[in-house]
């Protein structure tokens, strides 16, 4: 009895205390904290701000570029530069001696340009930085403190920094290994050149420290493209910052549908390619339009860097302004019929070739001798025909004329997405540079100022039944994967010219290609596509004098029923003389040629393995929709990036080569919009 009073004695004595410690250890805690509050409060509180930045601004993603397929044309690349943390928790020379032999070895499967040695010494030169500074430490100096060392001198793609985060050592995390990442973004475009100045391109920042618009769709389309920042607070975790968009989310920017067919461009861009280097001509410029809708399916600018090699340099289809020559009479002939001063049973004199109006002489290049009819003025590209029927009617009243050319519309300042587009310049006679030579020089495209685009929307008004639409580079907006805008086409001038006068010109640009003697019969002429059009071949204006050539060639196909317009302009050869008839018609003919080829294989129920179209891919894996993610594995760029885009997510490519990985699993839900990063090898 007397044994079990003391255990209850001692346990009151054991509690009480513990109880009086826990008082004391909380007074202290209380005492300390007040402390703390009152005497040291700034100072911490000054040391927590150091800590934490408020409203940094969070950029938003840039939206993506697409082709009227969906194919991507300019999209944000990531890249991540590995580098390394020598001061982290478990860093220590023997750790790094235990993992090296087989860290390096796994290594070296993701960063192939280096060897084993390569990557071991940078890795031990990281560990010597850090000796060195402990070193310069002991001996009273205060050297600067390195916690990013360079792993790898080139970034890795997303898939091969997932793949190095789990590799020995490194799987222990950035707090313990010291691996770290600094993630790098720029703007790419998978199909490379293709239609670069129409897609244009972005500064790497701009006044704002953005990245902005710089030329072409990525400018007009700037403000919808960058989204909107958010706000966030940025706080040093572990010596390093972290950011947490915990003020507002950023609102990631919208995707552009373009126009641009990437099959037709690719058609259109190795026509002109081909012939510019033939000619060693200094540029050059093709437009494929679609006839009744004004899509613009593909656009081209060349300019030679030196020769053989050519590369897109300028918009000049848009900005050029050019003395358009002889394919400016069709919208001559069209103002003077629908005056009704000029009609298709007129005649006018050839001249054999030369004759004066206004006091200089005018010369054919295909000479007529005698009597020839308005046809035959279009037909054989005649400067004097077309000068004597203008003279004719309009000689004592040049502004009549004038005024039937602005009426057409050609005048009119198209409201295009390409900044920096020209507005022609068409003198009249109440301006100071008209002269005596004025009006025929203006009949036949002299003295007159045009941006090729301005021709091809009124050659296309001709095909598209006399209604002339505005040249269209996007069809829809995107947002989240979903199109939340679609354009339609903008009707500029709803009729031209009578429908007479638009089947008498109709009959005069067949009869330039498919006519005896016409001009673009030799060249232009198709046995597989019939095309009509008109030819252009004009001196070039240069310290008031002419020197040099530039032809155009300028038509529509198939000549019954018209699909596409399409101009091609060429600009100072050095073998031989740019001409419409002999330098572009060519190249117009082989662009009608493969599109009606490849619209036709388009619309069969089933085409060969070995297609015609290089751009479009002949899957080995057909994938069916409803079934997830496509298995890719072992495909080329071209047929995983289609087989990816056709699912509808967006791709980023890294390496060359066939798919060895996918970010996605195969068979995975599809998310509309995800971005999925293929690596190849």
């Amino acid at each position: 009895m007397a044994a079990k009073k003391t255990i209850h004695q001692k346990s009151i004595t054991r509690y009480f205390l513990i109880s009086v410690v826990a008082v004391l250890f909380g007074m202290l805690v209380f005492g300390k904290a007040c402390l703390i509050s009152f005497r040291d409060g700034n100072a911490w509180r000054a040391l927590g701000e150091k800590q934490t930045r408020d409203s940094v601004e969070i950029r938003a993603e840039r939206g993506d570029i697409y082709s009227s397929n969906m194919q991507l044309l300019a999209t944000n690349e990531y890249k991540y530069q590995l580098k390394m943390d020598f001061w982290a928790n478990q860093v220590s020379k023997d750790t790094l001696k235990h993992y090296m032999p087989e860290l390096v070895k796994a290594l070296r499967t993701e960063l192939p340009d280096s060897t084993v040695r390569k990557i071991e010494s940078r890795i031990w030169a990281g560990w010597a930085a850090r000796e060195e500074y402990e070193r310069r430490v002991r001996k009273g100096e205060k050297p600067s403190r390195n916690r990013n060392y360079l792993l790898a001198r080139e970034p890795v793609n997303y898939m091969q920094w997932k793949n190095i985060q789990s590799m020995p050592f490194f799987n222990k995390g950035s707090n313990n290994s010291g691996l770290l990442v600094t993630v790098q973004k720029k703007r790419v475009n998978p199909y490379g050149t293709l239609a670069l100045r129409t897609i244009g391109s972005i500064y790497a920042v701009d006044s704002a420290n953005r990245k902005s618009g710089k030329n072409g769709l990525e400018l007009y389309y700037d403000s919808l493209l960058r989204g909107e920042p958010g706000l966030g607070t940025k706080r040093k975790i572990n010596g390093r910052w972290m950011t947490d968009a915990d003020i507002k989310q950023p609102l990631n920017g919208r995707d552009i549908i373009s126009t641009i067919d990437i099959d037709i461009q690719d058609i259109t861009e190795q026509a002109l390619v081909n012939k510019l280097k033939e000619v060693d001509a200094e540029l050059g410029v093709a437009v494929v339009m679609e006839t009744h809708t004004g899509a613009i399916r593909a656009i081209t600018n060349m300019g030679r860097i030196y020769p053989g090699v050519y590369a897109e340099r300028g918009n000049y289809a848009v900005n050029a302004m050019i003395e358009p020559g002889s394919v400016f009479k069709v919208i001559t002939m069209v103002a003077a019929l629908e005056d009704g001063l000029v009609s298709m049973t007129d005649s006018v004199e050839g001249y054999s070739g030369q004759h004066p109006f206004g006091g200089k002489d005018v010369f054919d290049t295909h000479p007529v001798t005698g009597k020839m009819s308005v046809v035959d003025v279009m037909r054989y590209s005649s400067n004097i025909g077309i000068a004597g029927l203008i003279e004719r009617h309009y000689k004592h009243d040049p502004s009549r004329f004038i005024e039937g050319i602005y009426q057409t519309g050609i005048q009119k300042k198209l409201d295009l997405d390409i900044p920096g587009t020209a507005t022609p310049n068409i003198p009249s006679p109440q301006d100071k540079v008209w002269s005596g030579t004025s009006l025929s020089r203006t009949s036949f495209g002299y003295g007159v100022e045009v941006p090729p685009i301005y021709i091809l929307t009124f050659y296309n008004a001709i095909a598209n039944g006399g209604e002339m639409v505005q040249p269209m580079f996007v069809s829809g907006i995107m947002e989240n994967g979903k199109i939340v805008e679609k354009k339609k086409p903008t009707v500029i001038n709803s009729k031209i010219c009578s429908s007479g006068t638009l089947e008498d010109i109709r009959q005069m640009l067949d009869s330039v290609v498919n006519g005896v003697g016409g001009t673009g019969k030799r060249n232009a002429q198709s046995s597989y596509v019939k095309i009509a059009g008109k030819t252009g071949t004009s001196r070039i204006a240069q310290g008031g004098s002419y020197s040099s050539t530039q032809g155009i060639f300028c038509g529509f196909f198939p000549a019954d029923k018209p699909q596409y317009t399409c101009l091609v302009y060429v600009r100072r050869a050095n073998i031989g003389n740019a001409s419409g008839g002999g330098t572009c018609a060519p190249v117009f003919k082989e662009i009608a040629e493969k599109i009606y080829a490849r619209n036709i294989i388009k619309n069969m129920k089933s085409f060969p393995e070995d297609t015609l179209l290089p751009k479009e891919p002949f899957l080995k894996k057909k994938w069916v929709e409803g079934t997830g993610v496509p298995d890719v594995k072992g495909m080329g760029a071209k047929e995983a990036v289609y087989a990816m885009e056709k699912a509808g997510l967006r791709v980023n490519l890294a390496g060359k080569g066939k798919v060895v990985a996918q970010s996605i699993p195969a068979g995975n839900a599809i998310a509309k919009g995800q971005t999925v990063e293929l690596s190849l090898k």
